[in-house]
């Protein structure tokens, strides 16, 4: 029970602090095709969380369209080589107002 509470605070802590900071947080399991975003995530593609199950093509579907090519190229290849990858590329919100920076780093 108290692994629980603290799971709760800190994932409340994140949310929190994802909040101020303007920023969300993706989690991408290759071998299962399972996808984590964070409720800021969400918020900030102009969702709410939980609203749509988390998938690559609908993440793709938020990626600037000129944005598009160098994003599936730069995860392909770290998928290929088994490493690491730094790129960045703008999103889109859902209704297509605002374009965020979007900044991926995975050592």
């Amino acid at each position: 029970m108290k692994l629980e509470n603290e799971f709760e605070i800190s994932t409340q802590i994140l949310d929190d602090s994802q909040i101020i900071s303007k920023t969300g947080s993706w989690n991408w399991n290759v071998i299962t095709n399972e996808i984590f975003w964070s409720k800021n995530m969400f918020r900030l593609l102009g969702l709410t969380p939980n609203e749509v199950a988390p998938s690559y093509e609908l993440t793709l579907n938020y990626v600037c369209d000129g944005d598009k090519k160098r994003y599936e190229e730069t995860l392909a290849q770290s998928i290929e080589n088994k490493t690491g990858y730094s790129f960045e590329n703008k999103m889109v919100q859902k209704n297509k107002s605002a374009r965020l920076p979007n900044k991926h780093l995975k050592p």
